[in-house]
């Protein structure tokens, strides 16, 4: 009976409990077995005493384990040497899983034949979010019908094969675990090494987004952050039309954007989108002219 290493990188993060207590809930898929491992990526192990305080009611292992390098790709990485056998599920340390959330990706798992499956992410809001912010939705991302092909990845919610990602020697990369993007990078290798990544809507958790990130200053920054991240990973690797092309629809972009804080009037997710692409293409251009600190901030 094959097992599923259900794994959990976490940093300080007071979540925590609820996403091991969603664990703790899961159905488990037929013929699998199930064990958790939560990576402690705090130098200090300060998510030791709550994981052996209860770890004690899970129905399946429950077992910390301590990276403490402050580096998310090295913890990733942990979590590599520590899995058991064939399968690795990944959830981050702000999310809920829903009750089915593992039958859902394995089924499509053994459907499609693939090497990962990729659910989707639904954000749950504070409730001083604001109506714009809401009807943008920023925080929930979905991946495509259930059998679709993912490209760019991302590791809150997946499964994959440990073996086939071993036999790759795909590692998530050190020198990314402190900027970001270290497994949008992952995930890039891991299809252009000829590994496939599918989509599954019905597998789902839910992120639970804290107050300070609903404000239009960090949204601000958190586009921007991706542009640099999206600029390095993906663009830099461009040829040097590609690259040019790339930083043309930026300033494109970033001229029709420009008036974003009037939009907030506007139905639907135009205010949220339009301050959003505004930022992030204004991170690709920083990045084309050597403003890279940004991420170091």
């Amino acid at each position: 009976m094959d097992l599923i290493s259900v794994c959990v990188c976490t940093f300080r993060r007071p979540h925590l409990s609820e996403t091991l207590l969603s664990l703790f809930q899961l159905r488990r898929p037929e013929n699998r077995e199930i064990e958790i491992i939560i990576a402690d990526d705090d130098p200090g192990g300060s998510a030791r005493e709550l994981v052996t305080a209860l770890a004690g009611a899970s129905p399946y292992p429950a077992r910390y384990v301590h990276s403490g390098a402050r580096n998310i790709s090295a913890c990733r990485n942990k979590c590599l040497h520590e899995a058991s056998e064939k399968w690795l599920a990944f959830i981050d340390d702000d999310e809920i899983a829903a009750p089915d959330w593992l039958i859902e990706l394995a089924g499509a798992q053994t459907r499609f034949g693939t090497e990962a499956v990729k659910g989707h992410v639904l954000a749950r809001y504070p409730t001083n979010t604001p109506n714009w912010v809401l009807r943008g939705d920023p925080y929930t991302y979905r991946y495509g019908a259930t059998g679709e092909p993912v490209r760019l990845g991302a590791t809150g919610n997946v499964l994959f094969d440990l073996r086939a990602v071993q036999a790759k020697n795909l590692f998530f990369d050190i020198k990314l675990g402190r900027t970001g993007g270290e497994d949008l990078e992952f995930f890039q290798r891991f299809h252009q090494s000829g590994l496939c990544l599918v989509a599954c809507e019905t597998a789902l958790v839910y992120e639970c987004v804290p107050s300070i990130r609903v404000s239009a200053e960090y949204l601000m920054r958190r586009s921007r952050r991706f542009g640099h991240i999206d600029a390095r990973i993906l663009v830099a690797k461009r040829s040097r039309v590609g690259r040019a092309w790339s930083v043309t629809k930026s300033l494109g972009s970033v001229f029709v954007f420009c008036p974003h804080p009037l939009m907030r009037w506007l139905p639907g997710r135009y205010a949220c989108d339009g301050m959003g692409r505004f930022w992030y293409h204004f991170g690709v251009l920083e990045w084309a002219v050597g403003r890279d600190s940004f991420l170091h901030e």
